[in-house]
């Protein structure tokens, strides 16, 4: 099936009158490497920076990834710089009397000179699941590997499966699977109950059993997948949500690659969003693995036509488990 020119269509309906939208259906790929791009790149304002700075933010927050990478920059070179993250997404930070008192105090120490009491520490992080905030001298704290294998049944098993096997699930991109939650500009975003997106026939998951203790994570989750697909093209979003005891799941952190290349079986490694939460004893871990998130990424039709006209294509994600393979979770747990 094909489907629209998008610049035809863009023509059509808008007229001349969105300029902008036809430049960006030219660079569809937001990377600042791109020149037209490159004026969003701040990264370079980071280098020069030499004044006491606060970072503010959310773990569901669209800008989280940025604001940490820009907290790692800064504690590298040396710079005054504080971090506080909450959970919140991108409309909450605001609103938050944590936010607004941390706030005040920076700049009373900084800009009025003035005594002020004592931080604690220079991270200040909110731990979901444990609901507790913890206090650090850096971001992220002392953590441990705990490793779980994917594996037949759909599991999640540690140790590692002797037997090699392989789980699939097809994404058709004219019903592209829905975005549930996650890290959203405005509406929809945060923790939300992605139960039901579990349950669709074009994701595929893979659960630990109940948990005999508690796990708290705190910083990048790793996933590894022995992953080949069917098409030149293709997408996955990888995503770390928790089952409590009645069945319900909710999303914890996630990433989305978009992927090129037909290619036989290769591994990948993927990091995920930064996190701190805690798995309470009695709950599950699941990592959720699926072709689209729509619409916060456009779908990727699997077959480019020219720029603008595309071919819908359906696409075969299979996923390799157990023996040699080497899919697998890595949990940085907290020490």
């Amino acid at each position: 099936m094909r489907g629209p020119d998008l610049a035809k269509s863009i023509k059509h309906h808008f007229d001349g009158q969105a300029p902008w939208m036809e430049h960006v259906v030219d660079h569809p790929y937001i990377d600042t490497r791109d020149p037209f791009y490159e004026k969003m790149n701040f990264e370079q304002a980071l280098e020069r920076a030499n004044i006491p700075i606060l970072l503010v933010g959310g773990w569901y927050d669209v800008f989280a990834p940025q604001t940490l990478r820009q907290y790692a920059r800064l504690n590298e070179r040396g710079t005054d710089v504080a971090l506080m993250t909450g959970p919140w997404n991108h409309t909450q930070v605001g609103m938050q009397a944590e936010v607004h008192k941390q706030s005040h105090n920076w700049t009373e120490q900084h800009l009025a000179k003035r005594s002020v009491q004592a931080q604690e520490s220079l991270v200040q992080y909110f731990v979901t699941g444990a609901k507790e905030w913890r206090h650090e001298a850096a971001w992220p704290p002392l953590t441990v590997v705990l490793e779980w294998y994917l594996g037949s049944g759909q599991r999640l098993t540690t140790p590692k499966a002797t037997e090699e096997g392989l789980s699939s699930f097809v994404f058709d991109p004219k019903d592209p699977t829905p975005t549930v939650g996650g890290n959203l500009l405005l509406l929809g975003g945060g923790s939300a109950d992605d139960t039901a997106l579990a349950a669709r026939s074009d994701v595929l998951t893979f659960t630990t059993e109940p948990l005999e203790n508690d796990v708290e994570v705190a910083g990048k989750i790793i996933v590894q997948l022995n992953h080949a697909s069917d098409n030149l093209d293709v997408d996955l979003l990888v995503r770390v949500s928790e089952v409590d005891a009645k069945g319900r799941s909710h999303n914890i952190t996630e990433t989305y690659r978009r992927l090129s290349a037909k290619s036989e079986a290769r591994t990948l490694i993927l990091r995920l969003k930064d996190c701190a939460h805690r798995f309470t004893k009695g709950c599950q871990i699941r990592l959720l693995i699926a072709g689209a998130s729509f619409p916060q990424y456009a779908v990727n039709a699997a077959r480019g036509v020219g720029k603008t006209l595309v071919q819908w294509k359906n696409a075969t994600h299979t996923i390799h488990y157990g023996g040699n393979s080497a899919s697998k979770i890595l949990l940085p747990v907290v020490a």
